[in-house]
Order: structure tokens, then sequence, then C-alpha cells
């Protein structure tokens, strides 16, 4: 064997660490944010269930492509609460930037979830509205406004692999089991409710993810 491509236990280990990191850790946050979010909205809850109770069993990577409710859910969540939440990245020259002086050979931090929540690409950023994707949206903002894997030449390499996860993870979850989040009393009311504006409580950690211990109400369906 070429000793040459032979991994070092070092770069072994970074590996790993990375696909834990990245292919797992984040997608479980996604998960678990999303599903608080339906636990706060009936109507959208409902037509959630209404989508995946459409499809026969096993889910198929065709059944994934045609599930829009899903997937505005899994979009909304990863613009609302994006799990890298910022990107750290260092100064290769000294440059100006809107009439900031950033030196040569600094730390610069990307605040990802800043610019997904500014008013110039969002109406009503802070509310969970999986319902704005619905249209054009995503051609009318700018490439870098939304970008919860990164984008440009580091665009996340597990970017297709984690969106798959999710919608799929969201799905066989929510096929199971009703969410209800104890402050909402009746889980089959079919009126629209409002979005919800108040976050969750929330641990930013090496990922953003929400805080162990929040309480649902669960049952199966």
């Amino acid at each position: 064997m070429d000793a040459d491509n032979v991994l070092s236990n070092k770069q072994l280990r970074d590996q790993v660490v990375t696909l834990i990191f990245a292919g797992h850790e984040t997608t479980a946050s996604t998960l678990s944010l999303a599903l608080y979010e339906l636990s706060r909205r009936p109507d959208l809850r409902q037509r959630f269930h209404a989508e995946i109770d459409s499809i026969s069993e096993p889910i198929t990577q065709s059944d994934l492509e045609s599930l829009p409710v899903t997937e505005r859910i899994v979009t909304e969540t990863l613009r609302l609460y994006p799990p890298v939440f910022v990107i750290p990245r260092e100064s290769d020259c000294e440059l100006a930037i809107d009439g900031y002086r950033v030196p040569e050979g600094v730390p610069v931090w990307l605040g990802v979830r800043q610019v997904h929540h500014d008013e110039r690409f969002y109406q009503n950023p802070k509310a969970f509205t999986p319902e704005r994707w619905d249209g054009k949206l995503r051609d009318a903002i700018p490439d870098f406004a939304y970008a919860p894997f990164g984008g440009g030449p580091r665009l996340c390499i597990g970017r297709q692999f984690g969106l798959t996860e999710a919608k799929l993870g969201l799905a066989l979850i929510g096929r199971q089991y009703l969410l209800q989040h104890p402050s909402v009393q009746n889980t089959e009311r079919p009126e629209k409710t409002e979005p919800r504006i108040g976050e969750p409580p929330l641990t930013a950690d090496m990922t953003l993810r929400l805080t162990p211990g929040t309480e649902f109400y669960v049952e199966e369906r």
C-alpha cells in the first residue's frame, strides 16, 4: 500500500470528528427545532401530517422530492436556527468592508444567523414561517442571504446528504408521532394560527440547538 495514501492517526481522528459533527449533530439540531416549531403550529402540523400520510412506505428518494410542506419546514428551520450559526475565517490581506478596516491575519466571523434575520431580506424575520418559501423568495434574495451550509468554494460537502437526512427523519417521526407544545391546548385545531414569535430555549455551543430538557407532549398517531 502506498504510504502517501494512508491517513495519519490525527487525520483519521479529524475525519471521524468532522463526520459526526457535520453529519449528525447538525441534523439532530434541525430536527429538534423543526419539531418544536411544529408543536406550536397546529395548522402547519395538520398540513404536514396530511402530506406525509399521502405517501406509501417505505419512503423513497422520489417521495422526498415531492414533499413541499416538509421541505419548506426544513428550509425555514435552517434559516431561523442555522446549526452552524457562525463561520470562522481569517483575512489574508488588509481590506475595508462597509467603512470598517480589517487588518491582515485576523479572525473574521460571519454571523450566519444575523444575516438570516436581516429585515432587508426577510419580512418578519424572527417568525417561523415556512410559507415564505412558497413563491420566488430564493430567486429574490442575494446568494449569501441564505447560507446554512456556507457557500462558495467551501460550501459544505454534506449539504445534500444533510437535507435528505433531515427531510427523511422529519417525515418518519411525523408519521409515527404527534408533538404538541404545552402552551397549545387543542392538537387538532384546523383554523389558521399565527406564527409564534418567541425563541425556544437555545444552547449555542459548537452548534445552535434546542436546550436539553425542553418539554413536549408526545402521542403515538
